[in-house]
């Protein structure tokens, strides 16, 4: 019996040890699967944080991986940490605290399926060639979606450089045609067709124009009987140029017929000037000879010559009075002359030798007359007063030239006719003009005027 004993207590004793060994090796395991629990945790969140990035999503937030109060006397919001701690003492709530994490997972396969169909829509969209190669299991695949991916980027930049080409080419076809197009607004997505249909149209108008030119360019030449060119293939420029010479020497013998006529004009123009400056002095010829007749018929005493004495005879005869100085006022700078209205000296003879008519003419007031001593100039006066046998005349301040004495002559000055614009004898302009102007000469003692031995 004490054996026995003996034996039970040793056996007590070596599975005591073997208890206290297993339960030191059951702590470690316990420690283990504790640390491992906590890391499958923070992953669990970690993963939910990346997939919550740039996702507008907060799945993580749903999820928490440190310890959490869980015993509701303690913490008011112990149900809200048994849904979302992910700590291993809320083991069974598991599955409500990883329902978030599924859901999220779902959604993001959800869009990675969505993404791969949308990218084989567009490439069919684009009409890339063998978009079926770009099919949306191609994106879903991890292990091809790398490549996939760079396949697809290398078509569509061949594809946006393709549009770059075309976009250019037609701006730059804008400005050979003559207008500005923005590529910009080639390149919108809303509004590519207006200026579209704006380049569409100018190239239209380009071609009914350039089938107008044609056309009339075949006109020309049919009109000017030369070749008619081809404008239709692409020899269109050597076939304008033979049109071209064509034209060119059928506009060089219209230059030519052109001078010809253009000399001629010359010619004829230069004979019709000749022929005017011609008639033209016959003209005034025919008019000086006309006024030579009148005075003549005047001198006569034809008063039945047109015009008669009173339109030009007695203005013609009042130039031709001449008298003397009878008195001189240096006082007052008048002198009185022995010319009147009934002076003798104011009766001239008319008419001729063997029918001698007189003629009484009155000194008119008003003129001026020059006054010399023989071939000198003296001055001249104006007749302020005329009387019946005598007149008074002012001295003009500004003409006087000398002393003037009684016996001076006076006279009304004559201008002498040096060409055709000469002013004739007897003019009233000459009379007036003569105080601006160099003194016409005296008469001499014994001139007779021209007029012969009448006067």
């Amino acid at each position: 019996m004490a054996m026995f004993n003996k034996v039970m207590n040793v056996l007590v004793f070596v599975l005591s040890i073997c208890a206290v060994i297993f339960g030191f090796f059951l702590f470690e395991k316990r420690d283990e699967l504790r640390n491992r629990g906590d890391k499958m945790a923070k992953a669990i969140n970690t993963v939910s944080a990346t997939l919550d990035r740039n996702s507008n999503t907060e799945f993580a937030k749903r999820l928490v991986a440190g310890k959490l109060e869980l015993d509701p006397e303690k913490d008011p919001a112990a149900t809200t940490n048994q849904k979302i701690s992910l700590y291993h003492d809320n083991y069974k709530n598991l599955d409500t605290v990883l329902r978030p994490f599924q859901d999220q997972a779902n959604s993001i396969m959800a869009q990675r399926d969505l993404l791969g169909i949308t990218l084989n829509n567009v490439m069919i969209t684009l009409e890339v060639p063998q978009a079926d190669n770009y099919a949306a299991i191609n994106f879903q695949h991890v292990d091809r979606y790398e490549d996939t991916r760079t396949e697809l980027l290398g078509v569509v930049k061949k594809v946006n450089d393709r549009d770059n080409a075309l976009v250019r080419q037609i701006a730059d076809s804008a400005r050979v045609i003559g207008f500005t197009l923005d590529t910009d607004s080639l390149k919108s997505l809303d509004d590519f067709s207006s200026p579209l249909e704006t380049f569409g149209g100018k190239v239209s108008a380009l071609k009914t124009r350039s089938d107008t030119y044609a056309s009339h360019i075949r006109k020309v030449c049919s009109v000017l009987e030369v070749s008619t060119p081809s404008l239709d293939g692409s020899d269109y420029a050597d076939a304008l140029s033979t049109a071209l010479n064509g034209v060119q020497n059928v506009k060089d013998e219209f230059e030519a017929t052109k001078i010809d006529l253009r000399n001629t004009k010359q010619k004829l123009a230069e004979t019709e000037t000749r022929l005017n400056q011609e008639i033209e002095k016959v003209a005034k010829l025919e008019v000086e000879v006309d006024k030579l007749k009148k005075e003549i018929a005047i001198l006569k005493g034809d008063e039945g010559g047109e015009g008669g004495f009173e339109e030009l005879g007695r203005d013609f005869l009042v130039n031709k009075l001449e008298g003397s100085v009878l008195k001189v006022n240096k006082k007052w700078d008048f002198v009185v002359i022995d010319l009147g209205r009934e002076a003798e000296k104011n009766v001239m003879i008319r008419g001729t030798k063997e029918n001698p008519k007189p003629v009484t003419v009155a000194l008119p007031e008003g003129r001026v007359m020059d006054i010399a001593r023989g071939n000198r100039f003296l001055g001249q006066i104006k007749i302020t007063r005329v009387n019946d046998r005598c007149a008074i005349g002012d001295i003009i301040a500004d003409s006087k030239q000398g002393d003037i004495e009684p016996g001076d002559r006076v006279f009304f000055a004559r201008a002498l006719k040096t060409g055709e614009d000469a002013e004739a004898p007897g003019d009233d302009g000459a009379a007036e003009a003569a105080p601006a102007a160099a003194p016409a000469a005296a008469p001499a003692e014994d001139d007779d005027n021209g007029f012969g031995d009448d006067w």
